[in-house]
């Protein structure tokens, strides 16, 4: 029997915007490498910041291992190589002059070298269907266009976790059902939060209810979303994917 490797292991993390405010609590689970896990709950059960923590944006009591490696101050930038993140709001995320650059930024960090970076940049444009727009500027494309830049500049640094807040947030259908093909063909381990929960069901095989700052569940995606007194009590809903049998 094939023997599953951990890529995230968190153990007891605890978060508080002030001593008044906790917004997460004894938070633990493991991640196995290759999965894709939905993270699901109402507005303020502290999803995006579970998020921001296991990215190392913000510091948490407890522990949270990344391959292997806890996260330190020390060694917070080398962990950081192994994570891309696509935020909720392009604009957050896009802050070069042109498509080019954006996606370039993050390479010369890593050290690539300028023949490397141009190929790359080609590549990746190619995955998300936005060749000829490495000259544009970002801020003067759709909102679509953008996340597709964005998921571009994740997928340039080819990283073992990707992570995604909101991903189809304020995209029309059409938009919506072409992100989601492009994320459902990255091959990583991937952690996405989101409401949309048909979402969650066609693209993540685990899920973790969070409520109330506390894990609820931590199972089988669909077995949790078709758990009609699981949802409701956590302020969710069956997902309408489940009766209409798509996924």
């Amino acid at each position: 029997m094939e023997n599953k490797i951990n890529i995230i292991e968190v153990s007891n993390i605890n978060y508080s915007y002030s001593k008044d405010i906790p917004v997460l609590e004894n938070i633990s689970f493991n991640l196995e490498q290759g999965s894709s896990l939905g993270i699901i709950g109402p507005n303020g059960a502290g999803k995006t910041t579970l998020l921001f923590a296991l990215s190392g944006l913000i510091e948490v009591d407890g522990n949270i291992k990344i391959s292997d490696k806890n996260i330190t101050k020390k060694n917070i930038k080398n962990i950081r190589k192994k994570i891309s993140f696509v935020f909720q709001n392009p604009d957050d995320q896009l802050f070069m002059p042109t498509v080019f650059e954006d996606i370039s930024f993050g390479l010369e960090n890593l050290g690539y070298n300028d023949k490397d970076i141009k190929n790359i940049v080609k590549d990746v444009l190619d995955k998300v269907d936005m060749v000829g727009f490495e000259e544009k500027s970002a801020h003067h494309l759709s909102l679509g266009q953008k996340k597709r830049i964005c998921l571009a500049s994740a997928l340039a640094r080819n990283s073992k976790l990707m992570y995604f807040d909101e991903p189809t947030n304020e995209l029309d259908p059409h938009g919506r059902r072409e992100f989601i093909k492009l994320i459902k063909n990255i091959n990583t381990t991937k952690i996405i939060v989101s409401h949309d929960l048909n979402l969650i069901l066609e693209l993540c095989d685990k899920v973790i209810v969070l409520n109330e700052q506390e894990i609820k569940s931590y199972n089988d995606c669909r077995k949790t979303l078709i758990n009609k007194d699981l949802m409701e009590s956590n302020k969710l809903e069956v997902p309408s994917g489940i009766y209409l049998n798509q996924y």
